[in-house]
């Protein structure tokens, strides 16, 4: 079987341990790698072992080595270059939240249904046994009746400068994400009544 051939965009910080340990222990190939600064880039190839450092993103999604793209970028930058990917013909392994609000995620969705390719969101926590033994328990009625789930994310607040207090950058997305992600599942998709409290406290005990 040949190997899964990887493109990288962006030099992202969560690349090392999201995408390119992986691909080295399966032994996929990482192709090519696109940054911002090109030189963060070079540094990002040499340190993973990525055969090619492309001038742009475009250049990675169009390298026809590339069968699959990874996207780590800031949060606004998902749905935009998900879709350029599928519209290249490529896998794509998208960081959450794919996109940034509903009406990207439908287009994103859309343009999904109409290709061949695949578009995965990266939450890996489905597939570990824990959760599927979860709701096993939870859809046989072991515990009884699932009423009401309550979920709590507690982490450290990221510096004031942190790309995930802009809005522009739809910053913060995927916290919420990693909330609504396991209810969803817990209640089998079916319609959640969403309660939310927000609490910042110093970033040294949120």
């Amino acid at each position: 079987m040949e190997p899964l051939r990887l493109g990288i965009l962006g030099a992202a910080r969560v690349s090392s341990l999201s995408i390119a340990d992986p691909a080295h222990a399966t032994g996929a190939r990482l192709v090519a790698v696109a940054a911002r600064n090109r030189e963060r880039a070079h540094e990002f190839a040499d340190r993973h072992r990525v055969e090619q450092v492309a001038a742009s993103y475009l250049d990675v999604i169009n390298n026809p080595e590339v069968e699959a793209i990874y996207n780590p970028l800031p949060n606004s930058m998902h749905a935009p270059w998900n879709l350029a990917a599928i519209a290249a013909g490529k896998h794509v392994l998208s960081e959450k939240p794919f996109a940034s609000n509903a009406a990207e995620a439908l287009e994103v969705h859309d343009a999904a249904q109409r290709s061949p390719v695949v578009v995965f969101e990266g939450f890996h926590y489905r597939y570990h046994p824990l959760l599927n033994r979860l709701l096993s328990i939870i859809e046989n009625g072991t515990i009884g009746e699932l009423r009401e789930l309550d979920v709590m994310m507690a982490m450290p607040a990221p510096e004031p400068g942190d790309l995930r207090w802009s809005l522009p950058l739809a910053g913060g997305g995927a916290d919420g994400s990693r909330l609504l992600q396991p209810a969803r599942h817990a209640h089998r998709r079916r319609p959640l009544e969403r309660r939310t409290h927000l609490a910042r406290r110093n970033r040294h005990h949120t």
